[in-house]
């Protein structure tokens, strides 16, 4: 596995290397700031092992360790990239592998992924893979409601509560004040606004710009609201989707797993299924209820690194 290959933990004197590995496999090419603040500068704690040829970046692969609401550690699989040439070599396990064992108190290990990862992340590390993560999509305006809600950038001084309520009796990651700093108001790459009713009810939204042009996309990545608040929650979807597109967004998008009161509200508003994620998930221990059905979870597209 990975035979002729090194792997070692990263620092930020690899930085560069990092940058000139994964820039040529996107699109989008990130700033190497974008690089530093996920891989060394996580609010959560965060390790990134490299595959070596030689002197030459090949690999990396990272664990980000995240506490669940409901006290479990989950070790979320991250910045996962392998340069075209060292593709079935063995990295994937031999990087993966070693990030995992990076850490001794997990529950569980997960990874938010495109289709191509499945089978690679299924035979290297035995993920089960749940019902894909389907976003929900606005492109047709006629049933928003203009609702009017304070908006401000969000930067060092947005304050935010102590912690989240919005996953009510579902499982999500803890999005208290600490994560949501550095998550929205420490990005090196994306600006967000904080679109609120009130302290406890707001969303976090942002516009996206397709590189290669066309529409602009605005994305819903946070909507913190009381649990049994529907009312609420209504008032904030609506203007949340009102803002974005007076800010020019043509297409709307957010996640919103099946079952909760938001995918409700999603959908009497026009949302339909758009772009799908995969979900791979593996327990270290015997757990209660079952992690391996999306009825277990709650999410925010804001989970999701990429955001």
């Amino acid at each position: 596995m990975g035979e002729g290959f090194s792997f070692r933990a990263l620092d930020r004197r690899d930085l560069g290397a990092v940058v000139s590995l994964i820039g040529p496999l996107y699109k989008i090419r990130r700033p190497p700031e974008f690089f530093s603040w996920q891989l060394f500068d996580n609010v959560h704690p965060t390790i990134f092992w490299g595959a070596f040829d030689g002197e030459e970046l090949a690999g990396i692969f990272g664990i980000q360790k995240r506490v669940l609401t409901n006290g479990l550690i989950a070790g979320q699989m991250t910045g996962v990239n392998i340069g075209a040439g060292w593709r079935g070599k063995g990295l994937l396990k031999g990087m993966g592998d070693k990030a995992i064992g990076s850490f001794n108190d997990l529950d569980m290990v997960f990874i938010f992924s495109n289709e191509k990862a499945v089978e690679p992340c299924k035979a290297a590390f035995g993920l089960v893979y749940t019902a894909p993560i389907a976003a929900l999509e606005l492109s047709v305006h006629a049933k928003v409601r203009s609702i009017g809600l304070s908006s401000e950038w969000i930067d060092h001084g947005t304050l935010f509560p102590l912690k989240s309520l919005s996953h009510g009796q579902r499982t999500a990651f803890l999005c208290g004040r600490d994560f949501r700093n550095w998550r929205y108001s420490q990005s090196p790459y994306h600006r967000y606004q904080k679109l609120s009713l009130d302290e406890y009810r707001f969303a976090v939204v942002k516009m996206f710009h397709p590189p290669e042009g066309g529409a602009g996309v605005g994305d819903i990545v946070d909507l913190e609201c009381p649990p049994d608040d529907r009312h609420g929650l209504a008032d904030l979807l609506h203007g949340a989707c009102s803002g974005l597109i007076k800010d020019g967004a043509k297409v709307i998008t957010t996640w919103a797993l099946p079952g909760t009161e938001l995918a409700e509200e999603c959908a009497s508003i026009g949302f339909t299924i758009g772009a799908k994620t995969q979900f791979g998930l593996r327990s270290m221990r015997e757990l209660d209820g079952n992690p391996y059905s999306l009825d277990y979870w709650y999410f925010r597209q804001a989970d999701a690194t990429n955001y």
